[in-house]
């Protein structure tokens, strides 16, 4: 998302969301004494819905999934695998064997996320960790994975289901034991959809990284995992919060409004596939939709 303008003393701002949430809206800034994470503040639609429309159509601009859009995907891979035999296992990609004996036949005991990665253990106590950066993808299907034009890293098939990985370039199979050395884990912060808003408060405080300006605090990954671009402008606007600003410069109903506000949307993205609209806004943009179309 793009905030314009980021000028406290305009009565407006100006949101351009990019991902699957997007809208284009003017939303009044509510009074100083809401709470931050009231949802309900003063939104107000641009008149006519052609630019609504628009801004929505841009949902499909491919972007790198964040902790919510990956926790939906451990979600999906868990009822396809889990506790299922699997008839065939094949890798397509550098260091690991493309038939790997001790998979076929095992099954998969847990598909988890961390952050913005996606760990499938399997009952032979092996690990297989991947991320998809911005290209890849995970597809389910019935039966033989359907044709792709995308190249295809990863196959686990049960007798009914095909679960495929496409385009992935960062995948190691590994075990237990040493599934923590992976780097990219070894930097991580603690989930954040995990953490809790009690938590979040205190690591804000923390003095590791209450100097940091919030635009780049919260998106680094040793901080809290799984923050992206999209989370941390919503939470920054619906907190009424300046991305210049440190922890350490707010006041305690600040801390307090900006982490319920982050633990409530990471929830409410995990919900809806990355739609950060509360309920009633997100009715009335799809109404919008429906009378043009109609």
């Amino acid at each position: 998302m793009v905030v314009l303008p980021c000028d406290r003393s305009d009565e407006h701002a100006w949101s351009l969301p990019t991902g699957r949430g997007a809208r284009l809206c003017r939303r009044a800034l509510p009074p100083a004494s809401s709470t931050a994470c009231d949802n309900r503040a003063g939104i107000e639609p641009l008149s006519g819905s052609r630019s609504l429309v628009s801004a929505l159509a841009q949902a499909h601009v491919p972007r790198m999934p964040e902790g919510p859009e990956t926790r939906r995907v451990a979600l999906r891979l868990s009822r396809a695998l889990i506790g299922k035999p699997l008839v065939e296992v094949c890798f397509d990609f550098p260091g690991i064997a493309p038939w790997p004996e001790s998979l076929q036949h095992a099954s998969v005991t847990s598909v988890a996320s961390r952050g913005k990665a996606l760990l499938t253990t399997f009952s032979t106590g092996q690990v297989l960790y991947s991320h998809n950066l911005l290209y890849g993808r995970w597809a389910v299907t019935r039966g033989l994975p359907k044709p792709s034009r995308r190249r295809r890293r990863v196959l686990l098939r049960t007798a009914e289901l095909s679960v495929a990985l496409y385009s992935a370039t960062e995948i190691v199979l590994t075990t237990e034991a040493e599934v923590e050395s992976i780097p990219y884990l070894q930097r991580l912060g603690p989930d954040v959809l995990d953490l809790g808003a009690v938590a979040l408060r205190a690591r804000l405080r923390d003095p590791r990284f209450s100097g940091r300006q919030l635009a780049a605090l919260l998106l680094d990954q040793t901080f809290v995992a799984g923050i992206g671009n999209y989370l941390r402008a919503e939470a920054l606007f619906l907190a009424r919060l300046s991305p210049a600003k440190r922890p350490r410069d707010l006041e305690a109903r600040e801390i307090r409004a900006l982490a319920d506000t982050i633990d409530v949307l990471g929830a409410r993205a995990v919900r809806t596939g990355g739609i950060t609209l509360d309920d009633k806004r997100l009715a009335a943009a799809k109404a919008l939709v429906v009378e043009r179309d109609a």
